[in-house]
């Protein structure tokens, strides 16, 4: 990642906006959250053209407040902080980070917590993709560059070869464990659809139809809540569980894993449509995974589960690509 210090904004200079920005609400009462948030922390930590100071997120729900969208805050800093265009430093301080450009198959993804108002103008040509904004690199030389996998964070490439070690980790790790009444088991179950028998992961109460890994490792998940889960390895003996290991942080990327070690991978299906590129996803993705997908696509919230809209060849492909690293079977269809 790159150091987070003075923002660079290569002649983006918010001083003399700042009034204008914190009186948006006033011209604009429905303005997007997303973008009113840019601007506001542009402008609030403004300093000069090459320093910024950090911004409290008191300071930004007053601002919102003043916009009527106050209920939107927490949602504006979720999005703009998967893009990596601000940082939380704790203690309710947020900081901008550098306006960089991230190199992708021929295009370029703009990062930086500048609008896309004032981005275009500097760069013409810049439109907002999903939620990062993106143009050709013709006029970014000057701008320092970020690798894609460095700004998705991503330091694991085959998530296949990954779990298999985790499994094996998690086997000569085994202590012991008191099983209560709330225990899943990982599996992969079938489903036939239009494309013929897709593969999703599912969670079962009975370990006999559970994934077993290297000599009886499984993935479980012990309930805690509605929503709420333990997620760990265990050791299952004669459909019993006896022992546990605990599991890796990304436990959504390790289902990815899994499923493709069963020689069933995730099923992704990509359909045309409308000059756009469906993508049908059937669990919910890593973060790498899924800043890349909300960064250059949309979620498509009229259709049940997690469909994306991707517009562009050169976007599409890369998705596709990072999915098939993630262990997925991607079914592209051309009709």
């Amino acid at each position: 990642m790159l150091v987070l210090g003075a923002t660079a904004r290569r002649g983006l200079d918010f001083g003399d906006r700042e009034d204008e920005i914190a009186n948006v609400a006033t011209t604009f009462p429905e303005c997007d959250a997303i973008e009113y948030c840019r601007g506001q922390l542009a402008a609030l930590s403004y300093v000069s053209a090459t320093a910024a100071r950090e911004v409290h997120v008191l300071r930004l729900r007053n601002t919102f407040e003043r916009a009527r969208i106050a209920h939107k805050l927490r949602y504006a800093l979720n999005v703009i902080s998967l893009m990596r265009e601000a940082q939380e430093l704790g203690g309710g301080y947020w900081f901008p980070t550098p306006l960089r450009v991230v190199p992708v198959d021929g295009k370029t993804i703009l990062v930086g917590p500048a609008t896309t108002k004032e981005l275009k103008r500097h760069f013409l040509d810049v439109t907002r993709a999903g939620y990062a904004r993106v143009f050709l690199p013709l006029s970014t030389q000057e701008l320092p560059i970020q690798e894609l996998d460095n700004w998705l964070g991503l330091s694991i490439r085959d998530t296949v070869a990954w779990a298999g070690a985790e499994i094996e980790r998690a086997r000569s790790g085994m202590g012991p464990t008191i099983p209560s009444g709330n225990i899943e088991f990982f599996s992969v179950g079938t489903a036939w659809s239009a494309v013929g028998s897709i593969a999703r992961p599912k969670w079962t109460n009975d370990a006999r139809l559970s994934f077993s890994g290297e000599r009886g490792v499984v993935l479980c998940r012990e309930r805690l809540g509605q929503a709420s889960f333990r997620y760990f390895f265990g050791l299952v003996k004669h459909a019993r569980l006896v022992a546990e290991f605990p599991a890796p942080r990304d436990t959504a990327r390790i289902q990815f894993g899994l499923a493709a070690l069963t020689g069933k991978p995730c099923t992704v299906t990509v359909f045309p449509r409308d000059g756009e590129s469906v993508f049908h996803i059937p669990i919910g993705l890593p973060r790498a995974e899924r800043q890349l997908t909300l960064a250059v696509g949309i979620r498509d919230i009229s259709s049940a589960g997690r469909v994306y809209r991707i517009r562009g060849e050169a976007f599409a492909s890369i998705v596709a690509a990072k999915l098939r690293d993630l262990g997925c079977e991607v079914r592209e269809n051309r009709v």
